[in-house]
């Protein structure tokens, strides 16, 4: 009787939640050390230093925002990841490129 309850427990429990597993890289494929990513219900997380993140689902679809200073918040949609399948997210970065820099001296005449 005990193995019975177990084996419902054990069965219950593996059917709430699944780890949503992914990586997050800039657009030249390195990847992002340190990217908020979160979901709608509140659930959050960051990536580590390899751009990887693991977060907990239970259920889907979920919608996922991505977070990083410096670069364009990106959102995704994800249905139902297959068995292994790992999310790969890539941020623009919000670069502004300069044309030139203009530096320029005087020199005051002292009294």
């Amino acid at each position: 009787m005990k193995h019975i309850f177990l084996l419902i427990f054990l069965i219950s429990t593996i059917g709430f939640s699944q780890d949503l597993v992914g990586i997050v890289n800039d657009d030249t494929e390195q990847p992002l050390i340190g990217v908020l990513v979160e979901t709608r219900a509140g659930l959050k997380t960051r990536t580590n230093m390899n751009g990887e993140f693991t977060l907990p689902v239970k259920s889907y679809p979920v919608t996922l925002t991505f977070k990083f200073f410096d670069f364009k918040t990106a959102t995704e949609t994800v249905l139902k990841p297959m068995e292994g399948e790992r999310l790969i997210v890539s941020m623009i970065p919000l670069a502004q490129n300069l044309e030139g820099v203009v530096v320029s001296a005087s020199r005051r005449e002292q009294k």
